[in-house]
């Protein structure tokens, strides 16, 4: 069975709650002369109702009518007998009922959850035009056709390629672009070349950043001391209970009272152990 494939995302943002929807689309069954499966970026129109920007809230409303469409659909083939119960419309297997797979997912696990994040990650990390130029990132414009009489037989010219460097070269450009091909407004193609650049882009973004630690030296920390002398102290937890250390300095360290009691609020085994306070010069690490 054919599915569609959403490999990446890098959504542009065109102002505060406007967003243009750029993803990397292929299908599972179309491959490159290389033998992979082929993809390509599109300004995907499928969550913006056909145009080309919308706000988060209309893409994410957007997003949540195809489920219920979905929802009422599978219900019809059921009833028609086309179906099975056993094919009734799970949020878990989403991908499996709407043909949707999520890059390095099957449809039959791709999950609504899956789906909606995967947009709504799009929207939290949407870049600018400007911050794509900066990255080495370009956005380009075209008019999409198939032959040329498909736009010239309708009294419209093809226009050359638009490359953006600016959001206000964006946005003056693609109502200009939209009035002017009126009916044909839908063969209006947003695309990005230097892949590579991208794909890169989108990897780094997606990445935790890293806190910056600094070292910072005290006289007293706080320790988590076994009660009565019994159990030494506190080190670390394990699967099947914890690991102690004989002496205070080899144990956890906290540097105030407050972090302390915090840990050993959630400890599993807080009954055995209580805060002491040790007096003695300490270096520790904390973010900076």
């Amino acid at each position: 069975m054919s599915y569609t494939i959403l490999y990446n995302k890098q959504f542009v943002k065109v102002a505060d709650d406007l967003f243009i929807p750029m993803v990397q689309i292929g299908d599972n069954n179309v491959y490159e002369s290389d033998r992979k499966r082929a993809r390509s970026w599109y300004n995907q129109r499928y969550v913006t109702g056909g145009r080309i920007w919308a706000s988060s809230g209309e893409i994410l409303s957007t997003i949540d009518r195809i489920r219920e469409e979905r929802i009422a659909s599978n219900k019809r083939t059921i009833e028609s007998g086309y179906l099975n119960e056993q094919d009734n419309y799970d949020d878990k297997r989403f991908g499996w009922h709407e043909g949707i797979a999520i890059y390095g997912k099957h449809t039959s696990n791709t999950t609504f959850g899956m789906f909606r994040n995967f947009y709504k990650a799009g929207i939290e990390r949407a870049l600018t035009v400007e911050k794509l130029v900066e990255s080495g990132v370009c956005l380009h414009m075209k008019v999409y056709y198939y032959r040329p009489e498909d736009i010239t037989s309708k009294g419209k010219e093809i226009r050359n390629d638009v490359l953006f460097t600016t959001t206000e070269q964006l946005v003056s450009t693609i109502n200009e672009w939209v009035e002017y091909y009126g009916e044909l407004a839908d063969r209006i193609h947003l695309y990005y070349r230097d892949s590579w650049t991208l794909d890169e882009l989108t990897k780094s973004m997606g990445k935790k950043v890293k806190r910056q630690r600094q070292w910072v030296e005290s006289r007293t920390y706080y320790v988590l001391e076994g009660i009565n002398g019994g159990n030494g102290y506190f080190l670390k937890g394990t699967s099947k209970g914890y690991r102690y250390s004989y002496t205070s300095t080899g144990a956890k360290k906290f540097l105030t009272e407050k972090a302390a009691k915090q840990f050993h609020k959630r400890m599993k085994n807080k009954d055995l152990f209580q805060v002491r306070l040790c007096e003695h010069p300490y270096t520790v690490s904390v973010p900076a």
